[in-house]
């Protein structure tokens, strides 16, 4: 079968985003022949309508859209089958959100596609400081998720917040997984680890800012004559900007010694680093989800959705610290506290249940 995967995240942002888009695409080409469009050209899709009505008119879609997106119409018009890789992405409605949206729906309202929405969380609500970035008002918004997710084939949703935020729109969906438990099962099953080092990864998140960050390293700060503190970024190619400003928030305390910096080169580095510590602290959805896997503790924080709670409830385990909660740092201390010192005993992880899950994006292909 010929399919097309939209919104490919393999040499973008972190290992997590690449591992994820990885496992897709290994498991699609086993029988299958795969062209690929990447997220970067979702961002720079040309003419997507800017409002409802557009999205049914097949003269804008051919005059305009066509003409100015040629190669990813071809891509489309060749396959049998039409994949979005949603991950993170679907949230709000800023414009390459728009776009992306606007592509499911044009392929299976106008080109006649199978087209299945996988591997992904999707909130049409957007937080309030979005606002700016948005073209549609929130009655608009869930207008429009209606309008594209009512009319394609298959809907996968990774978490249950997500997957109840369009059961409120009234989309039905299938609870799947993250698809990075299944490129983690290939690392682990040529990768033992006999022992824990003294070591704690710190990693960044959308929301982390001077004011977080400097309550962590007041915390991290006094642990650093006993462990390892490390904070960990890496990406194949096109590194995610916000670890860009987390390195350049945390340069002081890198140059004092204080902690080291690591930047992955593999993805299979990345995953060693996070296997081998003792404590994983991050915002990141993907990073939360390797430590999972590999048995490594670890506190999560909220993101720009409400996808780690999500997360941590299909886990059954602690929910994210908030970042403007006013006891932001004592919770953080707490559970740091207990983790280090054992009062917080590891919950043995259910890995072949997540990835069984994970499976279910490819259900009916």
């Amino acid at each position: 079968m010929n399919i097309v995967l939209i919104n490919d995240t393999y040499n973008f942002y972190h290992w997590g985003c690449h591992g994820t888009s990885k496992a897709i695409s290994e498991f699609l080409t086993k029988e299958n022949i795969v062209e690929y469009v990447s997220i970067l050209d979702v961002y720079d899709f040309k003419n997507a309508p800017i409002n409802l009505n557009t999205f049914d008119d097949e003269i804008h879609l051919y005059n305009y859209v066509k003409q100015e997106n040629l190669e990813i119409f071809q891509k489309i018009t060749n396959s049998e089958l039409v994949i979005i890789n949603g991950e993170g992405t679907i949230h709000g409605v800023p414009r390459h959100v728009v776009n992306l949206l606007y592509i499911a729906y044009f392929s299976k309202r106008f080109l006649k596609k199978r087209v299945h929405i996988i591997n992904h969380s999707s909130y049409p609500i957007t937080r309030p400081d979005d606002s700016k970035k948005n073209i549609f008002i929130n009655e608009a918004a869930r207008a429009l998720y209606k309008k594209v997710y009512s009319i394609v084939d298959y809907v996968g949703i990774r978490e249950p917040e997500s997957k109840d935020s369009l059961q409120k729109i009234g989309i039905n969906s299938t609870l799947t997984f993250d698809c990075l438990p299944l490129a983690i099962e290939k690392y682990l099953e040529k990768n033992q680890l006999n022992k824990k080092e003294k070591k704690i990864i710190l990693a960044g998140g959308v929301n982390f800012n001077k004011i977080i960050t400097n309550q962590l390293i007041e915390i991290l700060k006094k642990l650093s004559s006993e462990y390892k503190i490390v904070i960990l970024t890496g990406s194949k190619n096109n590194p995610a900007l916000d670890d860009i400003k987390f390195i350049e928030i945390m340069k002081k305390t890198i140059e004092e010694n204080c902690f080291e910096h690591i930047d992955a080169k593999s993805f299979d580095d990345w995953l060693f680093h996070i296997h081998s510590s003792k404590l994983l602290i991050s915002g990141r959805f993907h990073y939360s989800i390797a430590a999972y896997c590999l048995e490594t503790q670890f506190i999560v924080f909220n993101s720009n959705t409400r996808k780690n709670q999500g997360l941590t409830k299909l886990l059954s385990l602690d929910p994210p610290i908030d970042y403007l909660d006013y006891k932001f740092k004592d919770k953080l201390a707490d559970q740091v506290n207990k983790i280090l010192s054992n009062q917080k005993s590891f919950k043995k992880n259910d890995l072949k249940k997540i990835i069984n899950l994970a499976k279910l994006n490819f259900s009916l292909i």
